[in-house]
């Protein structure tokens, strides 16, 4: 009995073990399915027009026919802006480093020498006071 009792209680042990390991097994199957199907989602489609044309649109009474003949146009009512960020022109100032930022650096660093800038404060000194 006591080689019985030595064996369940090592058994235990193991089985708890693999059971832990088969629930965090199912977990990370669970994140990589998830994963997956959060790319297989459909978005809206994108709006005719730049984004230019829609803050024109929109600041203008024209808005909510521009954005019937949108909707019509994409056989939809909900769509979104493609919002253009400063990495889609290209490398920028705040988004290089080493000598490529060095160059841009050199290139834009006479507009903000002291004679510029005290050129441009007594320029635009007077237009908030009005």
């Amino acid at each position: 009995m006591n080689s019985n009792r030595a064996t369940d209680a090592s058994v235990l042990p193991s089985s708890a073990g693999n059971i832990a390991i088969a629930a965090i097994l199912a977990s990370l199957g669970y994140i990589v399915y998830s994963r997956k199907c959060d790319k297989k989602k459909k978005y809206p489609p994108f709006a005719p027009g730049s984004m230019l044309q829609h803050i024109q649109a929109c600041t203008s009474a024209e808005y909510p026919w521009f954005l019937l003949h949108a909707a019509r146009q994409l056989n939809t009512r909900i769509f979104r802006l493609k919002v253009k960020t400063g990495n889609e022109s290209g490398p920028t100032l705040n988004t290089t480093n080493g000598a490529e930022w060095h160059a841009k650096r050199k290139a834009v660093a006479p507009a903000f020498s002291p004679n510029q800038v005290k050129r441009m404060t007594n320029d635009y000194s007077g237009i908030g006071e009005n």
